[in-house]
């Protein structure tokens, strides 16, 4: 077998990112025949992890998060990681796995998460909610290379409203009559099946310059409970797929260009239903806004030019592209710009009479310290109507690592 130097040193990085070696060390050793033998001096790390983090931003003000990992750094066996969240909206969450060295890992993940939020239409304040979501999933998964994650298995959901106030467009039912809204009414658990996939190259996690970051997930809801009794029109199952595509172009040695795709399809009547009985399904809703994908709910979608949630029909999609320029050392620049199409159905997508459409733009400043980016944003959307051009105008401010 012959490996060139360029193969090795590959080999050996790869090595280094699992993260369970120390320190790697290879020598080769000549022969009679003028072949080398290859060997190699391994340091394991510390199988356990403790680590602490913080964040600020103009959103939850101030984030801290916790995380121990037994056995996190250990190749096969047994291990388990539980990690927290502790700010206006905390989190918690447990993770076990067994790993052998051959088959896929068998993990069982707990979670509960708090989310306080106004929800938006079109820029207007429609739901302020307080919930618990807890969830539970049962999966195999498998790390095929350093680049491909392979996850597939089931999954058990509940959210418990604790508030849900509307606003006075959504005050009565579909008879005129005044809604007495009860937080009890709208709780749901749901259970069933659920994939994902995960594609990553990516030379640098925060500030790529080349490679593709992929990922794809999907379930399948049959056995929804908090679905109104005898309502045929609601009996079918709710099944979602969801994409998030972005591709890092380096354009010279300052600029990065980096088109983005972010889409996700929900199926279900219910969710394109006018009546006020959809609210029982908020949590399966597709939602745009915020810096980042799963801000604050699992299905969010990212959209420069809102910070909060928007709701939004069955499909969901957003074009983006963002241009970098690093202008010098760790200071960075960035122009980006978003297009969302929203409708309620596949036949109705390319309807320019019935699909929504809204365009967001923004610029952003970055610097790259060593407890995390700090970014100040500055942001336009056409998402609400009806407005100045000046009301449209919106800011963000960010100081740590995504949590």
């Amino acid at each position: 077998m012959s490996i060139t130097g360029k193969e090795l040193d590959r080999a050996v990085s790869i090595c280094y990112g699992t993260g369970f070696f120390k320190k790697i060390i290879y020598y080769l050793d000549p022969k009679d025949d003028g072949t080398y033998g290859l060997h190699l001096q391994t340091t394991p790390s510390q199988p356990h992890v403790m680590s602490l983090g913080m964040r600020f931003d103009s959103q939850d003000v101030a984030s801290i998060l916790f995380r121990f990992g037994w056995n996190r750094y250990r190749i096969a066996g047994f291990k388990a990681d539980f990690s927290t969240r502790l700010s206006v909206d905390p989190w918690f969450n447990l993770n076990l796995a067994y790993v052998p060295r051959v088959f896929p890992s068998i993990n069982l993940a707990l979670e509960t998460r708090r989310t306080s939020l106004t929800w938006n239409l079109v820029g207007v304040p429609e739901f302020v909610a307080d919930s618990w979501k807890s969830k539970a999933e049962l999966y195999l998964s498998q790390y095929h290379s350093r680049i491909i994650t392979v996850a597939a298995g089931v999954k058990l959901e509940n959210y418990a409203f604790t508030k849900l106030m509307t606003s006075s467009g959504w005050g009565y039912d579909t008879d005129g009559k005044p809604l007495e809204i009860t937080t009890s009414d709208f709780n749901s658990t749901s259970f069933g099946p659920f994939f994902r996939f995960k594609f990553d190259n990516m030379d640098d996690h925060y500030f790529g310059r080349k490679g593709i970051l992929m990922n794809v997930k999907g379930d399948w809801k049959f056995d929804t409970s908090g679905i109104p009794e005898g309502a045929d029109v609601f009996s079918d199952d709710i099944y979602s797929v969801q994409g998030d595509f972005e591709f890092y172009i380096p354009m010279g040695r300052k600029l990065t260009l980096i088109p983005q795709l972010h889409a996700r399809y929900v199926h279900n009547p219910l969710i394109r239903d006018s009546s006020y009985t959809y609210l029982r399904l908020m949590p399966m809703w597709n939602y745009s806004g915020g810096a980042y994908t799963g801000r604050y709910m699992e299905q969010q979608l990212p959209f420069i030019g809102t910070n909060m949630h928007e709701l939004s029909s069955a499909l969901l999609s957003i074009y983006r592209v963002d241009l970098r320029w690093n202008i010098t050392g760790k200071h960075y620049l960035t122009g980006m710009f978003n297009y969302l199409r929203d409708s309620g159905s596949f036949s109705s997508y390319f309807n320019q009479e019935t699909v929504s459409q809204n365009f967001g733009a923004g610029i952003k400043y970055t610097y790259r310290s060593l407890i995390g980016p700090l970014t100040v944003q500055a942001h336009w959307s056409d998402c609400k109507t009806d407005v100045t051009f000046w009301r449209q105008l919106g800011a963000y401010v960010n100081w740590g690592f995504e949590f």
